[in-house]
């Protein structure tokens, strides 16, 4: 881990000022800095620390994630602070980036992260973060004359990529509504993508975020003709198993959760929100009301829940070979 000395201005000639996380430290003779600390008077030196690096937290661009920039980092002891990292690429993406060290933890989809540890990748679960439920808008082309999902049981699925939630939510929906037909499904890699199969006719339908989706149905692109919503909390934070901050990042997780319910109480966000996200202010306040950041201080997903997304990710043919066996503990957590 890198650490730093902050030495921030020359105030008198001959000598440095030092500061170190705003704390006074005192004046030393210039001299002093050619010998590293250990030329720093006696005094100076038990009182003298390094900072670290910030956090760095991976995060997709939407809503979820833009009460970041208020969160009171400090106020938990977390001199260093915390940066986000966005990843338009999804929950995938963000997997990869904690596994290769680029970042230290990634708000991520819970069901992407039950997957990858299934499947033996190297992370962990690390907290709950949003508590509420994702809802997948099923999703036809805008001029489709598909008016029911009945009409889908024996469909052409667009999905961005196997494992996905687009992939994993058809499997749920088809199961849900005891279709015998088994889904088909092409690769459409990201939302762009998707809108253009379906309406060029590679695909019947696809499963996207709701409010992501409603202003290219307002213009006309798509159109949502139902909702299907997770049976779980849609996101929690993942880090890898080597973790070595996860008590830094439980601090992160708790100033982020706080400064969530903080910006969803705000009516003011409300325009800020349709402004960025291009969406009604009706649509706005519906996101904010459906949402639910998880508690400050909360560690676990219940295992309940944890068992039932187990299940639903068997069925939908996402885990191969489980790596625990049984409804057990919590082994996918770092407390």
């Amino acid at each position: 881990m890198t650490r730093h000395l902050i030495i921030l201005s020359i105030a008198i000639p001959q000598h440095l000022e030092l500061r170190c996380g705003g704390t006074w430290l005192g004046r030393v003779p210039s001299i002093a800095s050619l010998g590293g600390t250990n030329a720093l008077p006696a005094n100076l030196q038990t009182k003298l620390h390094v900072m670290p690096e910030p956090i760095r937290i991976a995060g997709v661009p939407e809503a979820f994630n833009d009460c970041f920039e208020h969160a009171d980092f400090a106020g938990k002891n977390l001199a260093c602070g915390a940066k986000l990292v966005l990843h338009p690429g999804g929950s995938g993406s963000m997997l990869n980036s904690v596994k290769g060290g680029q970042v230290d933890a990634a708000f991520a989809l819970t069901d992407c992260i039950v997957a990858a540890i299934e499947n033996g990748d190297p992370v962990r679960l690390a907290a709950p973060l949003v508590r509420s439920p994702l809802t997948w808008a099923v999703i036809v082309a805008g001029k489709a004359s598909v008016a029911s999902l009945g009409e889908l049981s024996d469909a052409t699925w667009g999905i961005s990529r196997f494992g996905s939630g687009s992939h994993v939510m058809v499997q749920t929906l088809a199961s849900k509504r005891g279709w015998t037909a088994k889904p088909r499904f092409k690769v459409c890699g990201n939302f762009q993508g998707l809108r253009d199969a379906v309406n060029d006719g590679t695909v019947d339908a696809f499963l996207w975020e709701h409010f992501t989706t409603r202003p290219f149905e307002d213009k006309g692109e798509v159109r949502i003709i139902d909702g299907v919503p997770t049976p779980w909390g849609c996101f929690s934070v993942v880090v890898s198993e080597d973790c070595k901050r996860i008590h830094d990042i439980h601090a992160v997780v708790d100033a982020f959760v706080e400064a969530g319910k903080q910006f969803l109480e705000d009516p003011g966000n409300v325009g800020a929100i349709s402004t960025k996200y291009g969406m009604s202010e009706d649509d706005a306040k519906g996101w904010m009301r459906g949402v639910r950041y998880a508690t400050s201080g909360e560690r676990f997903v219940p295992q309940e829940e944890l068992g039932m997304t187990r299940e639903i990710l068997r069925k939908a043919g996402v885990i191969k070979k489980s790596q625990f066996e049984g409804d057990t503990d919590f082994y996918y957590t770092l407390a």
